[in-house]
C-alpha cells in the first residue's frame, strides 16, 4: 500500500522494479558470503547473522518509516500532493465511487485476483526451483565442480537484478503513451511465462554448460517483465489496500516456492534424472500464462 500513497501511478512499476532488484541483490550477496560463513563458522551461523542484519535494519528503518507523505514532520516529501493523489489511479481520481473493502469472499470471487494468485504461484515456482536446485543440476549433471557451480548460479540473479527496474520502467513509458493497461500487463507477463517455458524446454535438449546457463540466464531476464504483469497489478485492482492483497498472492507463492523446491527433488529421485524437473516447471509456466491471459483486468475493483 506504500507504493499506492507514495508513488505517482505513471511511476509505480518503476518503484516496484527497484525494489525487486534490491531482492536480487541481497540475493547475490548471500550466494557470495554464505560458502564462507559456513566454511569459517556454521551453517546455522550463517542463519544468525542474516536474522540479525534484518533486526538491525528494522531498527533503523522503523522511526523513518511513514504510512503516507501527510505523515511526515522531519524531512521534506518531493511531490506531497501527488503522492497523495497516488493513492488511486487516474481513471478513478475524480470518482465518487465508493469501492468495497478488501475481504475473503470478494477475493474469491474476483477472476482478477485469481489470475494475480495463480501468476504469482507460478512464476515463484521456477524461480525458486533455479535458485534452489540449479547448482545441483550443474554439478551433478554438467560435471561443474561446486564452487564452478555455485558462481554460475550468480548469473541469473544477477540479470534479474539489472532488468527489474528496466522492465518497471518500460511499462510505466509505455503505459504514459496511451497504450492499453491490460494490454500491456498480459504481454509482458506472457514473455515472462514464455521465457520460462523455453528454457525449462531447451535446458533439456543441451549438456552443454555454457548454454545451459546462458538459456536460464536468459529466462530470468524475461522474468522481469513480470514487474509489468501480476506484480503491480495489485495496484490496479485494490490500490488502498494494495498490500493486504500482496500479501496474500505472496503467501500462496511462498507455499509454491517451497512445493517447487521438494516436488523437483521428489521428481528428480523418482525418475533419476532432470528432464521432468524442468519440464513440469515449464508446464505450470503454461498454466499461468494461459490463465493470467484470458482472467486478468486492471478495473478496479476494491477500495
Amino acid at each position: 500500500s506504500l507504493y499506492s500513497r507514495w508513488v505517482h501511478p505513471d511511476r509505480r512499476a518503476s518503484a516496484v522494479g527497484l525494489m525487486n532488484s534490491g531482492i536480487s541483490g541481497g540475493a547475490v550477496i548471500a550466494l557470495i558470503c554464505t560458502p564462507w560463513l559456513i566454511s569459517v563458522w556454521s551453517w546455522q551461523g550463517a542463519f544468525y547473522l542474516y536474522g540479525l542484519l534484518g533486526i538491525l535494519w528494522f531498527a533503523v528503518w522503523a522511526p523513518l518509516a511513514r504510512s503516507r507523505p501527510a505523515d511526515k514532520t522531519d524531512w521534506d516529501t518531493p511531490e506531497p500532493a501527488t503522492a497523495e493523489a497516488g493513492s488511486v489511479t487516474d481513471q478513478n481520481a475524480v470518482s465518487t465511487r465508493v469501492y468495497p473493502r478488501l475481504t475473503v469472499r470478494g477475493m474469491l470471487r474476483s477472476r482478477a485476483v485469481w489470475a494475480i494468485a495463480i501468476a504469482h504461484i507460478c512464476i515463484n515456482w521456477s524461480l525458486y526451483l533455479v535458485l534452489s536446485w540449479f547448482p545441483t543440476f550443474v554439478n551433478r549433471e554438467l560435471g561443474a565442480d561446486l564452487q564452478l557451480a555455485g558462481f554460475l548460479a550468480l548469473a541469473p540473479t544477477i540479470v534479474s537484478l539489472v532488468m527489474a527496474p528496466l522492465a518497471g520502467r518500460f511499462f510505466d513509458r509505455l503505459v504514459t503513451k496511451g497504450h492499453d493497461r491490460l494490454k500491456v500487463r498480459r504481454v509482458m507477463q506472457s514473455l515472462a511465462f514464455v521465457g520460462i517455458t523455453a528454457a525449462m524446454m531447451a535446458i533439456t535438449l543441451t549438456d552443454s554448460l555454457i548454454l545451459s546457463v546462458t538459456v536460464i540466464t536468459l529466462s530470468n531476464a524475461l522474468t522481469a517483465f513480470s514487474i509489468g504483469g501480476f506484480a503491480t497489478n495489485h495496484l490496479d485492482i485494490a490500490p488502498n489496500q494494495s498490500g493486504l492483497l500482496m500479501g496474500v498472492t505472496n503467501t500462496l507463492a511462498a507455499v509454491s516456492s517451497s512445493a517447487s523446491v521438494f516436488v523437483s527433488g521428489w521428481i528428480q529421485d523418482l525418475s533419476g534424472g532432470w528432464d521432468a524437473v524442468f519440464l513440469t516447471a515449464a508446464g505450470v509456466s503454461v498454466l499461468g500464462a494461459v490463465i493470467y491471459g484470458t482472467l486478468s483486468g486492471v478495473e478496479r475493483e476494491f477500495d
